[in-house]
């Protein structure tokens, strides 16, 4: 069944801005222009709106976590390029094509990118400065944003709270823009921008459409670029032909692969010649291990660490982040799940490009900087495992992986609950993601390459994007805070009321 904020009515001609792409990013931009009172905004969303709540308000955690890990239990699920370097960018690695994209999976993590990462060197000072300092002689964009999700949360955002260390290693409690459901224990919903328009918990909607209209089943085939001017979009509905709907500026929100792909076929038009590929296309790169421990050991640990999600950052030098989370099974003991987020950095080596009458296709590795990185990942999860191992009795065995790229590693889906069922008490099953399986691809169209400090092509006028695919640099942080911050900038922008 359609929800009501999903439009019906026949393709409008023309719209003020059209947003290609209705998940996490898009929807904040839009919900950001109909707060400027911008009263034409069309989202258009390929994928069907027909359930716009959170996975882990619709079922239990198990199932949640099953529809994320194992990508082919999802409905939604879709992968839209080919890797050329498989297994990267396979396995788990694609798109949520729904109305609310990954904002309806996420954990609802809430991290500013590192100082390190936001440097002049990568970053244009200006999005840095807004982003970390001050946007226009108030708050930075950073504190805008999280202002926002603490009063989402209720007034406070969870998280931040310091636990006791365990030897050296200190924790707290990881920054969740979360709320839990009080008439369904376990349910629980992170932050999304179809909060301004539906309740979160019921999926009922909330009052009209506003100035925001959202079209599901709305593939975007193709900008319309005249006298060098983004002036509309392409769009085929349900399988069918294809019309073309005018617009006065055009934002491209539908994931860093599949912006760069209209950005290629943008700018062939513009330069007169085919533009077959983007550079530098990256993801977080995930390393980990589970373990589970029971009797003494266990309790000792819940005493110091009950059931929750802790995060520290690392040295900059590590460029990554440690998050550890603790569950307590109904079978007893304990579960601690460890793992190392950290960035890959932009590389000539990593490219999305467009093949003549082909998908788009991706091509990413490892650099020399990256592969030091991740052995700096497993020293760094020796550590945290002889630290927890010492404080719960357990022998600190030593942490053996696969190499990274090795077909036979568990991957992301060794935190399965199941992954642990035959393996003995205290003995660590560690795992690598492949690069795109955390699915926090950024790149190809980065602000102050690709992107003017406007968010706007710098070759193509009236043509913008938004989300991790304008990041120079991805930093360790997960995305979704820089994401949601710069949606807010880039609203300003096209609405003209930047302050």
């Amino acid at each position: 069944m359609r929800h009501s904020l999903i439009d019906q009515d026949v393709l409008p001609r023309h719209s003020r801005v059209v947003i290609v792409g209705g998940g996490l990013a898009g929807l904040e931009v839009a919900r950001h222009l109909e707060a400027r009172q911008v009263d034409d905004v069309l989202v258009l969303e390929a994928g069907p709106g027909d359930e716009l709540r959170h996975v882990n308000q619709v079922h239990d955690g198990d199932r949640a976590l099953r529809q994320w890990l194992l990508p082919e239990t999802d409905p939604y699920y879709v992968r839209p390029w080919a890797a050329l370097n498989a297994p990267h960018f396979t396995g788990t690695s694609g798109l949520r094509r729904r109305v609310g994209g990954r904002s309806l999976y996420w954990y609802g993590v809430v991290l500013p990118a590192e100082s390190w990462a936001l440097t002049p060197t990568w970053w244009p000072v200006t999005v840095a400065s807004d982003l970390r300092d001050s946007w226009h002689g108030g708050p930075s964009l950073y504190d805008r944003t999280l202002d926002q999700l603490a009063s989402w949360c209720g007034g406070e955002l969870p998280g931040g709270d310091p636990v006791p260390p365990l030897r050296d290693l200190r924790l707290e409690t990881a920054p969740l823009a979360v709320r839990h459901d009080p008439d369904h224990p376990g349910r629980w919903h992170a932050y999304s921008p179809l909060d301004t328009w539906r309740d979160p918990r019921t999926g009922e909607p909330r009052g009209g459409r506003g100035g925001v209209r959202v079209r599901a089943g709305a593939e975007v085939v193709r900008v319309v670029i005249r006298d060098g001017r983004a002036r509309g979009v392409l769009v085929r509905e349900g399988g069918g032909g294809v019309r073309e709907v005018q617009a006065g500026a055009v934002v491209l929100s539908a994931g860093a692969v599949c912006n760069a792909g209209l950005a290629l076929r943008a700018l062939s038009e513009v330069r007169g010649g085919p533009v077959r590929r983007l550079p530098s296309l990256y993801d977080h790169l995930v390393q980990g291990f589970l373990v589970r421990l029971e009797g003494a050991g266990a309790a000792r640990l819940l005493d110091t660490l009950p059931p929750g999600s802790y995060y520290a950052p690392c040295a900059p030098s590590a460029r990554s982040n440690l998050f550890v989370h603790v569950t307590a099974p109904s079978a007893g003991g304990a579960v601690v799940d460890a793992q190392l987020t950290g960035e890959q950095l932009p590389s000539p080596g990593t490219w999305i490009e467009q093949p003549a009458g082909l998908p788009v296709a991706v091509y990413s590795c490892l650099s020399a900087e990256d592969a030091t990185m991740l052995d700096g990942q497993r020293e760094i999860l020796q550590s945290v495992w002889e630290q927890i191992a010492g404080h719960a009795g357990a022998a600190p065995t030593a942490l053996a992986f696969r190499p990274f790229a090795d077909p036979a590693s568990a991957g992301a889906a060794a935190v399965l609950p199941q992954s642990l069922d035959a393996r003995p008490a205290a003995d660590p099953l560690t795992w690598s993601g492949y690069i795109g399986t955390e699915d926090h691809e950024g790149g190809g169209t980065p602000l102050g390459g690709m992107l003017t400090d406007r968010h706007e092509f710098a070759e193509i006028d009236g043509l913008y994007a938004a989300g991790p695919g304008t990041f120079p640099r991805m930093g360790a942080a997960n995305p979704s805070l820089t994401t949601l911050a710069l949606a807010r900038r880039l609203a300003a922008i096209l609405a003209g009321t930047e302050a």
